[in-house]
């Protein structure tokens, strides 16, 4: 089974995102000082604190409201799992994934980012290999007492 492209170089990617981390909190301490890069650490990470608090809270207020569940469920879940990712870097150390973290907070880059990768990513279908469409449902077991009929009195008498 042959892996794909971006599979086989995912370890170099990772260490390359980590190694630009690391160099840009260098390059931001030497020119603006070791305590306020320091702070805008500190802060990114309260934003991203918050960012996945508010993720998480409204993921439950929607969940409770089912009228909203019905009427926005795509639009929803897609803002929720933006402040979340965007939170999720935000608590990472590094100033790379902050400003990835910030184009995931404007709706208009979010809105280019989720049609690219929809153009990308297929559905899964809803057909196994070689069996058939399949089909979901549930078994009700019924069970029925069957009485035995005796026969009638013999009224002769």
């Amino acid at each position: 089974m042959r892996k794909s492209l971006l599979l086989r170089f995912l370890p170099v990617l990772l260490l390359l995102g980590l190694a630009a981390e690391i160099a840009s909190i260098i390059w931001i301490g030497q020119v603006f000082g070791v305590i306020a890069t320091l702070g805008l650490l500190l802060a990114a990470g309260l934003a991203g604190i918050a960012l996945l608090r508010s993720a998480g809270l409204g993921l439950v207020d929607a969940l409770s409201n089912r009228a909203q569940m019905a009427s926005l469920p795509g639009k929803l879940g897609e803002e929720t799992l933006a402040r979340f990712t965007s939170g999720l870097l935000l608590l990472a150390p590094g100033f790379f994934s902050d400003l990835l973290a910030a184009l995931l907070v404007v709706p208009a880059l979010r809105r280019r980012l989720w049609a690219a990768l929809a153009r990308r990513v297929q559905a899964p279908t809803s057909q196994a290999p070689g069996f058939g469409p399949i089909i979901d449902a549930e078994a009700v077991e019924i069970v029925a007492r069957v009485e035995q009929l005796q026969p009638p009195a013999d009224r002769t008498g």
